[in-house]
């Protein structure tokens, strides 16, 4: 890509110069070529910055308005949800075409294949809690806590300490 408007000019070592219409430079006529690629890199960064630029900007817009339209639907759907209070149901994925019902105690949605297993689990739970609660009374008696004696002797230093200005005599 040849430079455009260029005009001859001469340098200090009679050389002719063209005068760079983008940088105002007087570049020797045998680094034209070189010069105007150089310009013409310079602008294709341009472009592609301000590109990338765009569609960060998109993409940050896009988010902005599904964030936006999820909020909206969770505040339309709210009443109608019972909370759940467990990370794993956002770990599994329910089929929607699978029959479902809705847990009494944990309020979570079981197929009804394994919502047998699933009451089991709590009744589990129950009992786990109640056969705990028994046995714990029996070592809550003395929890104050006792300071053990050390038995071996104190250490003495093995070299006397020297002041830190001493170092830096």
């Amino acid at each position: 890509m040849a430079p455009r408007n260029e005009v001859p000019q001469m340098m200090s070592r009679n050389e002719e110069t063209y005068k760079c219409p983008d940088c105002n430079k007087a570049i020797p006529i045998t680094e034209v070529a070189e010069h105007s690629d150089f310009h013409l890199a310079l602008k294709l960064r341009e472009e592609e910055r301000q590109h990338v630029r765009t569609e960060i900007k998109e993409r940050k817009e896009e988010k902005l308005k599904l964030s936006m339209e999820s909020r909206k639907q969770q505040q339309t759907t709210k009443p109608d949800t019972v909370p759940v209070s467990s990370i794993a149901s956002f770990l599994v994925k329910i089929d929607d075409n699978i029959p479902t019902e809705i847990c009494s105690t944990c309020g979570k949605k079981v197929p009804m294949d394994k919502f047998a297993e699933h009451q089991d689990f709590h009744e589990a739970q129950k009992l786990s809690r109640e056969l705990n609660k028994k046995t714990s009374p029996q070592f809550i008696g003395n929890s104050v806590k006792r300071k053990r004696k050390s038995n071996s002797p104190i250490k003495k230093n093995k070299m006397p300490c020297r002041p830190i200005d001493s170092f830096f005599r």
